[in-house]
This record gives C-alpha cells, sequence and structure tokens, in this order.
C-alpha cells in the first residue's frame, strides 16, 4: 500500500459553538478550542488556574465529544474576550456539565484571557486502521464506550458526513463489509440515513443506540480525501502542500516553512518511520526561498 506524509492548522478563524451552555472555540474542529460558557446572558471564558483533565472530560462529555485528550492552559487557542465566568475549577469524575463543577463565584477571579482555558477531545467519530487520520472503519463515541457502525443502508451521503465532521474533505469511498477488519465491542448503529446538511453523524436518522441485527463482518468504513494534500508532483506523497478550510482548497506561505513542518505532513498522509527522509526529499523539490532548513 502506498504510503505517504499532516500538516496539523489551527485556523483562528474557526469559529463553532456546540452544546447549550459550553462551547469550544478557535480549536479547528468541532471538539476543540477554547472553552467558553454561557452565563446571565453572556459568553465568557475560564481561567486556568487549576485546569487539569478531569475537568477537561466534563467538558467533553457534555459536548458528546467523546475522551479526552489534553486539557491546555495559557491561551493555548488564543485569547478570549469580554469575561472570565470561571476560576479554580475543580471537577469531578460523576459531574455532567461544567456549570456543575466547583468553582469561584461566576466572575470572580485574578486572570486575564492570557490564562484561558482549552480542551482537546477525541471527538465523537473515529475512523480505525485505515492507515492515516481520514480513512479507516468508523466508530462513534456513546455512553462511555467507541462500537462501530452497521452497513444496512450506508452510502456516500453518510460517508461525507463522517468525512466533514472530521474535517476530511470530501469522501471518496463508503465501504462495507468491514474493509478495514472487524470491529469489537458495541455495534451503536444501524440503518443510518444521513441528509446531505448533517454535520455530524449522530445528528443522522438511525435505528437506536445499539439497535441492530448486524455482526461486525458488516462494519462500515470510509476513504476520505483528508485535509492536507500534495499536488502537482508527480504522486500522492510528493508536491505543493493544499489544506482545506471552510470548503475550499489553498496553499500555504513558505517563510520559515522547513524540515519539521514537512514532516509533520508526512505524518498526517500516513509516512511513519520514512517521514524524516521524505521530509527531507520534499524540501528538497521546493523552491529555493521555502528550503529554510
Amino acid at each position: 500500500m502506498e504510503r505517504c506524509l499532516r500538516v496539523f492548522f489551527l485556523s483562528s478563524m474557526f469559529h463553532l459553538i456546540t452544546g447549550d451552555s459550553v462551547r469550544l472555540v478557535d480549536g479547528g474542529s468541532r471538539c476543540a478550542g477554547r472553552v467558553e460558557v454561557l452565563h446571565d446572558g453572556q459568553w465568557g471564558t475560564v481561567c486556568s488556574h487549576g485546569w487539569d483533565l478531569t475537568d477537561a472530560a466534563v467538558v467533553c462529555r457534555e459536548l458528546g465529544c467523546g475522551e479526552t485528550v489534553k486539557a491546555p492552559r495559557n491561551a493555548y487557542f488564543g485569547e478570549g474576550s469580554g469575561p472570565i465566568w470561571m476560576s479554580l475549577v475543580d471537577c469531578r469524575e460523576s459531574d455532567t456539565a461544567l456549570k456543575n463543577c466547583k468553582s469561584e463565584q461566576w466572575g470572580n477571579n485574578n486572570c486575564d484571557h492570557s490564562e484561558d482555558a482549552g480542551v482537546i477531545c477525541s471527538g465523537s467519530v473515529r475512523l480505525v486502521n485505515g492507515g492515516r487520520r481520514c480513512a479507516g472503519r468508523v466508530e462513534v463515541f456513546h455512553d462511555g464506550e467507541w462500537g462501530t457502525v452497521c452497513g444496512h443502508g450506508w452510502d456516500m451521503t453518510n460517508a461525507a458526513v463522517v468525512c466533514r465532521e472530521l474535517g476530511c474533505g470530501d469522501a471518496e469511498e463508503s465501504l462495507m463489509n468491514a474493509h478495514f477488519g472487524p470491529g469489537s465491542g458495541q455495534i451503536w448503529m444501524d440503518d443510518v440515513k444521513c441528509n446531505k446538511s448533517d454535520t455530524t453523524l449522530k445528528n443522522c436518522r438511525f435505528g437506536g443506540w445499539g439497535k441492530h441485527d448486524c455482526d461486525h463482518g458488516e462494519d462500515v468504513s470510509v476513504v476520505c480525501s483528508d485535509s492536507v494534500r500534495l499536488v502537482d508532483g508527480g504522486s500522492r506523497c510528493a508536491g505543493r502542500v493544499q489544506v482545506l478550510h471552510d470548503g475550499q482548497w489553498g496553499t500555504v506561505c513558505s517563510i520559515h516553512w522547513h524540515k519539521t513542518d514537512v514532516a509533520v505532513v508526512c505524518r498526517e498522509l500516513g509516512y511513519r518511520n520514512e517521514g524524516v527522509d521524505m521530509a527531507v526529499l520534499i524540501v528538497g523539490m521546493l523552491e529555493p526561498s521555502a528550503q529554510a532548513l
């Protein structure tokens, strides 16, 4: 199998609201960003004093965004504005909403926005065993557990929703019958019927959580076009770097571009051990102004 090279770009212009009283902003995906809470009719941030993975896990659960990956501090996703509503947050594992966690009184803090808290969650859908982030067996996170999707009624419209949710570009293939291997555990979804306007797989119509007449030999898979690509280089694994943002492909300026950045692109597109060597090769193919090694 051809293997290739991940530039992960977080756009400060990306702004997405999820949930009723908490949202993640400027993280580049539905389940990552600066934490903001709604109080007294106004959105505000959370001070990162004492912010930890337990606190972040409550946010991920509240938003239906899977497991906690990281609990960044100090305005990792950029500084917010307006009030800083919460500080010294101390959540318990049993808390179901950030507002339920113990903290200082609303607006009582000694922070500024350079200390805004962030969260990175795993997301509520993932692709597994496809060799890269944007291809693999479809798995959804529900009731604290990852499970698969049965292929009854699975089509390209459903696959397109998964690709959009993951920021992985367009759907290229909608695959059934455990193309990337059978999963294990729960089969969470069956008879999925998405509309083109659906933004997440969980929003699509289906038969009910855990209701199915399938086995894991019918697990569905998706191959997406990725959120980064290499063009005009003669193969999928060489060329000009382009990234997908807001439904449109664009290029990357070469100022300060160097081998470390290229290695990230290599990993995102599926290169593993060869990533650094491939980075050297591709940097060598760039114009002299891009060879900031």
